[in-house]
């Protein structure tokens, strides 16, 4: 039967009573869309669920409806300036997916918000109860703990000699502490010994996995949250090759290649049928009173004793192959059975079709360089590769700490990666330090000539190639763009990490072009984001008039923070695009993220016999101009008309 989204339900809901109200007919709704991980690319299984139920009542983004996509890239520090924005924008809805709901509450009062799949509501202090939510909250949700034994059970029953099981778990995630007593609870009774992983943040996947690899447990479980579900390829292809049995959370991670699952489906939160929809829409039109408000809402298919979203028996246990529906004891072994049994199968089928390992080597976290990872990933997957089918990614983060990258390179050397992607002057020359057979894709670079990491753009040479950008040419402009807009200015600061080797190389010949325009410049140096601080004061002291950022995977990650310090020191700053986005006063740049698309191209060249030696370096052609003027009236300065002329991008 084909499902339609209950989120959708809830949304047309809530955007009924608009047109009750007086709003104009032709009015197209607008919907405010918020995640926490990154948006992928084709949609999640969930996201596909609610735009499949819009498409089916009738709506169609961008001619009826509008969708106003908000994602954090799992930086919970972006939430609320996300939020706002959706409120700002006056949306009549919000669908906040679990992760965001209580930023989302914090933001508004009166905005209707739709939560897919809501754990613990009444705990979390988010409804007053499920049959009566109250305020502008309301979603389908469900008790996860009451499923946590019956994962292990159910476990046991297909591995009946299972002693030792992984759990993998986020323990910041509401409830989860629940299931894992409970888990705790029926392996006492089994006579089974737990392992706990706890995975907080994506940086903690890789470390889970190295875990498992080292104390080789008899099977994994894993609990429902954003991060397991943004990471389901890798999980599923790490127990895959690992044979191991594991329990999914979700029917989707059986769908995408899981062995088995025991919980409500996730995307039910999202699609259900035509009979609830057609129920809960005639329900809302009979009992809404005339003069209801838009958020005074709640789930009208809720039973009125408070008892949750689904009936009791929607708790299906799903296996490979299967319809989906809930099966009996006997089809659930046969299904297990057959899933282990498929496992060595898969590893022989890899045996005659490789799976293309690459290492990712990265300056600073996984979480503050989410969206330009999941550009690489989209560009792989627009390429045709999929992570757990033909090709996985083994990724490495310095943290920021620069010292770390040699060892964190010849980690990935030692697991024999077909080859390596890196960003920056620093990952490139850690990288090549550590290989001189293994190719290297520089996703981006400073000046790789000057670097001694290619013999010259047209011809590499050796096995680095990649991608560059006139990093030198650009730090010159900038110094340039400061002097039109502040022809007065003698003295200018420059932001530099003293572990990364490019500022030693670009430094000195940058003084040189400073002479012309008559600037002095003062070097000033943070080796990480707790010396900016420092590095400001120090800066404000030696009295310059402005300041220059030039890029630094740290300085880039800690943009909104140096253009917070700059203002705060009443300091005009130049640097790349995003330091005019976050609250700077000039942005002349690149597109870094496009970097990353084009690096999944070199990959694809390189997997498909090409030498790095023989790919020719890229260099950027398109360049853009952000100027603050929000910034530049903070400051108390006139941006001249010709400057704002020139400028691709003007903040106001």
């Amino acid at each position: 039967m084909r499902r339609i989204g209950l989120a959708v339900v809830l949304v047309l809901g809530v955007l009924a009573p608009l047109s009750a109200e007086g709003q104009r007919p032709d009015k197209v709704p607008r919907i405010g869309y918020l995640v926490l991980s990154p948006l992928a690319d084709p949609p999640s299984a969930e996201r596909a669920a609610f735009l499949d139920g819009l498409r089916e009542l009738g709506y169609v983004a961008g001619q009826n409806v509008v969708l106003e996509y908000r994602s954090a890239a799992w930086n919970r520090e972006l939430l609320p300036d996300l939020v706002k924005e959706l409120v700002d924008l006056k949306v009549d809805a919000i669908v906040a997916v679990p992760g965001t709901v209580e930023v989302a509450r914090d933001a508004t009062k009166t905005i209707p918000i739709i939560v897919p799949a809501l754990t613990y509501p009444v705990e979390q202090g988010l409804v007053t109860s499920l049959a009566r939510p109250g305020g502008n909250i309301t979603g389908p949700g469900w008790e996860a703990r009451e499923l946590a034994g019956k994962r292990l059970n159910l476990l046991k029953e297909a591995t009946p000699k299972l002693a030792r099981v992984a759990v993998l778990w986020n323990p910041t995630n509401l409830g989860a502490p629940s299931q894992w007593r409970e888990t705790q609870s029926a392996a006492r009774k089994l006579r089974v010994t737990l392992q706990s992983l706890e995975v907080r943040d994506p940086n903690e996947v890789p470390k889970a996995f190295s875990a498992m690899t080292q104390k080789r447990p008899d099977a994994l479980i894993t609990f429902t949250s954003p991060l397991t579900t943004a990471y389901r390829p890798l999980i599923i292809e790490f127990a895959n090759s690992q044979r191991l049995p594991t329990m999914f959370a979700l029917k989707a991670d059986v769908e995408a290649g899981g062995l088995m699952s025991y919980a409500p489906s996730i995307t039910n939160a999202f699609s259900t049928s035509r009979t609830v929809r057609r129920q809960g829409l005639e329900r809302r039109q009979s009992r809404r009173p005339a003069d209801r408000r838009s958020h005074q809402i709640r789930a009208r298919h809720q039973p009125q004793d408070g008892e949750g979203t689904w009936p009791h028996n929607s708790a299906d246990c799903h296996t490979p192959g299967g319809p989906g529906d809930r099966v009996n004891r006997r089809t659930l072994l046969c299904g297990l059975t057959l899933g282990t049994l498929a496992v060595p199968l898969a590893v022989q089928a890899q045996q005659a079709s490789k799976i293309a390992r690459i290492g990712f080597l990265g300056l600073t976290s996984a979480p503050s360089w989410a969206s330009r990872v999941e550009a690489f990933r989209s560009g792989l997957r627009d390429l045709g590769y999929v992570e757990g089918r033909n090709i996985t990614i083994e990724f490495r983060w310095a943290e920021g700490q620069y010292s770390r990258l040699t060892e964190l390179a010849a980690e990935l050397v030692h697991l024999k990666v077909d080859l390596l992607v890196t960003h920056g002057t620093p990952g490139a020359l850690a990288a090549k330090q550590a290989t001189t057979t293994i190719p290297i894709v520089m996703a981006l670079s400073g000046d790789p000539v000057a670097a001694g990491l290619v013999a010259s753009l047209a011809r590499p040479g050796g096995n680095v190639t990649g991608s560059t950008y006139f990093v030198r040419e650009l730090m010159v402009k900038r110094l340039e763009l400061l002097r039109d807009a502040m022809p007065r200015i003698t003295r200018v600061a420059v932001l530099v990490k003293p572990d990364n080797p490019f500022f030693a190389q670009a430094l000195p010949g940058l003084e040189i072009s400073a002479n012309p325009l008559k600037l002095e410049l003062q070097r000033f140096e943070a080796r990480g984001p707790t010396e900016l601080d420092v590095a400001f004061s120090a800066v404000a002291k030696g009295r310059v008039d402005a300041v220059l950022i030039p890029e630094d995977s740290v300085f880039i990650t800690h943009v909104r923070a140096i253009a917070d310090l700059a203002a705060n020191h009443r300091l005009p700053s130049a640097g790349f695009v995003e330091l005019a986005q976050a609250g700077g006063l000039i942005g002349y740049g690149v597109n870094l993220i496009e970097g990353y698309r084009r690096a999944a191209v070199m990959v694809d060249k390189i997997l498909k016999g090409a030498k790095p030696a023989d790919i020719p370096v890229e260099r950027a052609t398109k360049f853009e101009l952000v100027l603050n003027l929000k910034t530049a009236k903070f400051l108390g300065l006139t941006i001249p008309q010709t400057l704002l002329f020139r400028g691709d991008q003007v903040i106001e």
